[in-house]
């Protein structure tokens, strides 16, 4: 039978260091937290905003509300400029993120809103390094005036899809045009 041992308390001295210790690393903790926070911060609460209100004031009225990226991926291209793009033109913005050098660092609305809504991956594209995750292509990102924008994730669909089984890329495509 194992003997039970008694836990030694540390002295009062060493907690007490550790507490000083702490107290005065704080602000370097603070600030570190602080130049973590605050491009979340700006990004959620200031700029998403006012780039929803724009999608509000300038798409919404021409009966545009879905931003789509798709790529030339021989396979995902064909399928969703046969099957997808024509169903949704009529109220989509749509982009090719094969050619993302000519709108990728754009001001246009669609640019900052792909950018603003996939805001952690934004440096690793400045940067112009392979992306380590695709779920982004081919994506729909619905918007309502009353609502929060909704993403549509077609990767995991296509990747599916390329291996012959279409049920769940059927599915993702009645998800959106159930947003038309």
């Amino acid at each position: 039978m194992p003997v039970a041992t008694k836990s030694k308390k540390s002295p009062w001295y060493v907690v007490a260091l550790f507490i000083l210790v702490l107290i005065l690393l704080s602000p370097i903790i603070l600030l570190i937290a602080l130049v973590l926070i605050v491009p979340w911060l700006k990004i959620r609460f200031i700029q998403r905003p006012r780039l929803l209100r724009r999608v509000k004031n300038e798409w919404l009225p021409q009966g545009k509300f879905i931003l789509f990226v798709y790529s030339d991926n021989e396979l995902w291209k064909k399928y969703a400029e046969e099957n997808i793009i024509p169903k949704i033109s009529q109220n989509a913005i749509i982009l090719n993120w094969s050619l993302r050098k000519d709108w990728i660092k754009s001001d246009s609305l669609e640019a900052q809103l792909f950018r603003n809504l996939q805001w952690v991956r934004e440096r690793i594209w400045q940067q112009n390094i392979r992306m380590g995750g695709q779920e982004y292509n081919h994506l729909a990102i619905v918007f309502k005036p009353w609502d929060k924008p909704k993403k549509i994730s077609f990767w995991r669909a296509f990747k599916d899809y390329e291996f012959g089984r279409d049920g769940k890329l059927k599915s993702v495509e009645n998800e959106l045009y159930a947003c038309l």
